[in-house]
């Protein structure tokens, strides 16, 4: 039987030039795009794949890459490479993006394939227009030999066949120059319904923010705003210990059109509600209504209300698998999560702490849940769902990290991340309590059995 190799990449449209074989373009920098030989495949809905058939492939590693003609990433459900309908399935690490000297961006993994056979190689599109690649490779850990004929596509798309979507050849294509970097200037982006808009963008080392255009919303200010959420941002990657899934978005300046990798924070007219973060990967909108409150906020010194904090908490909510209970959907912590830790990551960014704030006022609320569940302990409430549950969830949260100090929370979800999936209320809860105890340096299951009455204790 005979099995297919997937790659596949889910990407936007983005803007080349073709020039004569052998020129280049200087940039400011004085580093020089180098065209190279490349492959278009262009699709629409659906997949559209690039073939190269009958590829045999032993059980092991094997090394990966290609060049891509700019930034993007590939996202939770691509699969760069892969190999389709083979049991088990391939695994895929240490997945690196490195842009190159003469402009194009080297995409690289280490694959290990689990069984010996012969094999379709695949590149696959779902649902975008094109995407350029060049210099493609795949070989055995150890070995020089190059598995992929014509592999850099210097003899024109011999070897390669398409299944669905269409071919196109570029004797010599040029890479997307780098996107300069953003001071104020009017960006086209586009949101999460898919609509553009013009904004103004202001760019810091790890975060793009895009405003209304107003003179109401100074140069100066807008950058010292980007800052203030710069450190929430880097409150929660220390806290977490790693960084949400990279997300492309498209951005427009000055006429060309630019794929872009940092995580932005985006005033739109119309989102998923008054402000929407995407659950485990970069991006986070708000409404100008919400936004004017933040920046009166702002001015203010004090805070800046919260949404934005609150939002980065979805981006970073990477926790589902380990605390989410399939046979009860009810009992969550994803909204306890981004409150307590938005609120926190606010005041490690400046944010007050002052009694009679209103952020801080909701968050002692908190407090007081937890405080009364331990009077009388119940655990039906927790799984039951609602503001009630999360306001214990989050009080518990607060509890241990008042007890055992803010390096708690460090501890805590380094040591989450490597627990198991759950399948079930009482693996959700014994990863939870594994991790607390293990964050702890105590061992806290009597404490969650008889103070919580949590099930899920581990023997």
């Amino acid at each position: 039987m005979r099995f297919v190799a997937v790659l596949l990449m889910v990407v936007p449209l983005v803007a080349t030039c073709n020039v004569m074989e052998g020129e280049g373009i200087v940039l400011e920098d004085h580093r020089t795009l180098v065209p190279r030989p490349a492959a278009e495949l262009r699709g629409g809905s659906g997949y559209s794949r690039l073939v190269q058939p009958a590829l045999s492939v032993q059980r092991g590693r094997y090394e990966f890459s290609c060049l891509l003609s700019d930034d993007i990433r590939f996202q939770q459900h691509d699969h760069v490479p892969g190999l389709w309908n083979i049991t088990p399935d391939v695994t895929r690490s240490d997945a690196r993006y490195e842009r190159q000297a003469d402009g194009w961006v080297r995409y690289s993994c280490t694959m290990e394939v689990l069984a010996d056979g012969t094999h379709d190689f695949i590149i696959a599109l779902w649902g975008h227009e094109k995407v350029q690649f060049a210099s493609l490779s795949l070989k055995r850990v150890g070995s020089d030999k190059e598995l992929l004929q014509n592999s850099d596509f210097t003899t024109g798309t011999s070897n390669w066949s398409t299944n669905g979507g269409t071919l196109h050849w570029h004797r010599s294509l040029l890479p997307v120059p780098p996107r300069p970097e953003l001071s104020g200037q009017k960006v086209t982006y586009t949101t999460f319904q898919g609509k553009e808009e013009s904004l103004n963008g202001f760019e810091g080392d790890e975060l793009i923010l895009l405003i209304p255009d107003s003179p109401a919303y100074n140069k100066q200010q807008a950058e010292a705003l980007l800052a203030k959420l710069q450190r929430s941002w880097k409150y929660y990657s220390d806290t977490i210990g790693k960084l949400p899934a990279e997300r492309t978005t498209q951005l427009t300046i000055d006429g060309r059109e630019y794929r872009n990798t940092k995580p932005v924070l985006a005033v739109v007219h119309e989102t998923c509600g008054a402000g929407c973060g995407m659950v485990g990967s970069c991006g986070i909108e708000t409404v100008p209504s919400i936004w004017e409150q933040i920046w009166e906020k702002h001015l203010a010194d004090k805070e800046t209300r919260g949404l934005f904090e609150y939002e980065m908490g979805r981006n970073f909510w990477m926790f589902h698998d380990q605390l989410h209970a399939p046979d009860v959907p009810e009992y969550h912590l994803a909204t306890a999560f981004a409150t307590i830790f938005g609120f926190k990551a606010g005041v490690a960014a400046g944010s007050t702490t002052d009694n009679g704030t209103e952020l801080v006022d909701w968050t002692d609320s908190f407090r007081t849940a937890f405080n009364d569940y331990l009077a009388a302990p119940d655990f039906s409430i927790l799984t039951k769902g609602g503001q009630r549950a999360e306001k214990i969830h989050g009080g518990l949260w607060l509890y241990l990290g008042d007890k055992y100090g803010d390096a708690f929370y460090g501890r805590y979800f380094r040591e989450l991340a490597k627990q198991p999936a759950a399948k079930t209320l009482n693996e959700a809860t014994a990863n939870h309590i594994h991790a607390c105890s293990a964050a702890a340096g105590e061992d806290l299951s009597e404490w969650f059995r008889d103070r919580l009455q949590f099930p899920g204790i581990r023997k």
